[in-house]
């Protein structure tokens, strides 16, 4: 059963402040209330929390629980992703790579982070494949097209990495903007 909390009184439970993030986000015994949880979090992320670093700027750029702000976004992304999160420093290589302006440099740069981070399987795989044969990038208008084709195509490889590295992206919902509707169809057969 959920619980009404007064303002300022914590479940008697648990004073932890992980827990207290899940519980809010979760509404798991108390009333759910992103906004309260997005406190938390904060609580956790300015402690240095690597989690919570890369949750706060997925809170920022989706407007979870505070309101949108893509640039607090980037600013606990990167946080994290200079802490080694993978998923900060994908984050910020498709946030970097999907809006206008794009921004290749700083896109290539977290990329090349990735990469000696996860190695050649995965993530770090799709990027070095994706910054390797998309070359210059001489038409900035039609960018997104490329990469929208790019990923597209990238789909009737048998490479395993590259595979598994897709697959990771789309679990997490990286590639939403990024690929087709057939190609998301096919993800998901994949990832099944």
């Amino acid at each position: 059963e959920d619980l009404d909390l007064p303002d300022g009184q914590l479940p008697r439970s648990t004073k932890k402040e992980p827990e207290l993030y899940e519980m809010f986000n979760e509404g798991t015994g108390v009333r759910q209330d992103r906004q309260e949880a997005f406190k938390w979090l904060m609580k956790l992320a300015a402690d240095g929390d690597i989690r919570a670093q890369f949750l706060a700027g997925s809170s920022y750029l989706t407007g979870n629980g505070v309101k949108a702000d893509p640039a607090e976004a980037v600013r606990w992304f990167e946080k994290a992703a200079q802490q080694g999160s993978v998923d900060a420093q994908t984050s910020l290589v498709l946030y970097y790579l999907g809006n206008e302006p794009v921004r290749l440099d700083e896109a290539r740069s977290w990329a090349a982070k990735l990469e000696n981070q996860t190695g050649s399987r995965g993530v770090g795989a799709v990027f070095r494949r994706f910054f390797t044969e998309m070359g210059e990038w001489p038409e900035p208008e039609r960018t997104h097209e490329r990469i929208k084709d790019w990923f597209d195509s990238l789909f009737s490889t048998k490479d395993p990495d590259l595979l598994y590295g897709l697959g990771f992206l789309y679990e997490l919902g990286y590639l939403g903007e990024v690929v087709t509707d057939s190609t998301k169809k096919n993800l998901e057969m994949r990832v099944e």
